[in-house]
């Protein structure tokens, strides 16, 4: 799921190529392996402090190696959105907004749970 959030984030809301909707889906799938691993259970903001930078730093020099192809942006913060507090509320609004009630109920109880 946060694979295809990220890929569907890069390309509807950041404007992104093909190109950035698979490297942020591919990101993504690096921070949900690394947010299921136990060592960091109990450093949860030094954690995302590193996966962040570490985040930016690949999709920084992605975007040096295919200047005229990517977007850092639409690649870096697409992949991390679910690490973003408060997002998955601001989503299932968006998608309450736009009329799409069932996605958007589904998305606004997994926001609250």
């Amino acid at each position: 799921a946060r694979v295809i959030t990220s890929c569907g984030a890069s390309g509807l809301w950041f404007g992104g190529s093909w190109v950035d909707m698979v490297v942020a889906g591919l990101l993504a799938l690096f921070v949900a392996s690394a947010q299921g691993s136990t060592i960091w259970k109990h450093e949860r903001l030094i954690f995302e402090v590193i996966i962040c930078f570490l985040v930016g730093l690949i999709a920084g020099f992605i975007s040096l190696w295919l200047p005229l192809r990517t977007c850092f942006g639409a690649m870096a913060v697409a992949s991390i959105v679910d690490i973003l507090q408060g997002f998955k509320l601001v989503y299932a609004v968006m998608e309450l907004m736009s009329k799409h009630t069932i996605a958007g109920g589904a998305d606004f109880m997994e926001a609250f749970l």
